[in-house]
């Protein structure tokens, strides 16, 4: 049993994303909300924060189960080299497939006749306050970052202000994010087994919100930056790029931006430790403080000093608000 799970770690990870899905539903409604939390899971008796603590304890086993099987994995011989190549056709017939099925469920002209849905209406209230002259974070709140928000700004001023062409801008993402997600399934997979990879990631990108601060493109791209570093990260040079990447993506979404910094700076530690070596622990610091710099930079340029500061003390409130369970 204890080889079988090794030899097919995918299988056991999908095992432990379904196992938790109905423990998020389950477990934090036998918590109590705090009663001066106004949001509407409170009133169904959802504790949210219990659920963030369920999230953050289960991926810290994942994690440790996954070291596990990696150092033991390593101590097996490797495998036989398989003769020919089946994943050729999931190479030829995956990308069609995914395109088909997203222009189906995202086709914009469809959806600009019939939204908004759901989180698109809010995204689309935020862009029109923007189109008539308002600043985020100054005149209005806003929870994410500014990189997420003024592309959009940009492309409906180009193309005009419509829901069929905030809708574009979704499914070009989207089509982004799956392109992505497609080639990080086909170089990281097992040989002939991508579908294992894709069977894991894709969920993350089937999105009913509609809403730009919900594609799956704002939770891949931390992803990928994680794993850029944990595989290559290991000169001044490929750190430096890291940290723009790392800063970017502050600018764009800090909540999961922070917490891959914080993945990233635990991985350098992890290595200077392993390794009894300091270069782990510079590349990290070069890496963060790139970021930083990159961050500061970025929406400084977008949001000017004002903007800037009204970013930061929105950005506070918000998130003292939302992690005592508001939403």
């Amino acid at each position: 049993m204890q080889s079988s799970l090794v030899k097919h770690p995918a299988a056991l990870a999908s095992v432990a994303l379904i196992a938790l899905l109905p423990l998020l539903g389950w477990a934090p409604t036998l918590v109590a909300p705090p009663p001066d939390v106004a949001s509407a899971s409170a009133l169904q008796g959802y504790d949210t924060p219990t659920a963030y603590r369920l999230l953050v304890t289960w991926a810290v086993a994942v994690m440790l189960l996954g070291i596990a099987f990696a150092r033991e994995r390593a101590s097996q011989p490797p495998p036989a080299e398989a003769g020919a190549d089946p994943s050729g056709r999931w190479h030829r017939w995956l990308p069609v497939a995914i395109a088909v099925a997203f222009l189906a469920a995202y086709f914009p002209v469809a959806l600009g006749r019939t939204g908004p849905f759901a989180e698109d209406g809010l995204m689309l209230a935020v862009l029109h306050r923007m189109a008539l002259g308002q600043q985020p974070y100054v005149d209005f709140e806003f929870l994410y970052g500014p990189a997420l928000i003024y592309p959009a700004h940009w492309w409906l001023t180009m193309t005009g202000f419509s829901m069929e062409a905030y809708y574009w801008w979704y499914a070009t993402l989207q089509a982004i994010g799956m392109g992505l997600l497609l080639a990080l399934v086909l170089r990281l997979s097992p040989r002939g087994k991508p579908v294992w990879g894709f069977v894991l990631l894709v969920p993350f990108f089937l999105d009913t919100m509609l809403g730009i601060n919900w594609f799956g493109l704002r939770r891949l791209l931390p992803l990928l930056l994680l794993v850029y570093v944990a595989r290559q990260a290991d000169t001044p040079r490929r750190a430096l790029l890291g940290g723009v990447g790392g800063g970017l993506l502050l600018a764009f979404s800090h909540d999961y931006a922070v917490a891959v910094l914080a993945a990233v700076a635990v991985l350098a530690l992890a290595r200077a430790v392993v390794d009894r070596a300091w270069q782990p622990l510079a590349r990290g610091a070069l890496l963060g403080g790139t970021a930083l710099v990159t961050w500061l930079a970025t929406t400084v340029a977008l949001l000017g000093r004002e903007g800037f500061v009204a970013y930061l003390r929105t950005s506070r409130e918000l998130v003292g608000r939302f992690s005592l369970g508001e939403a």
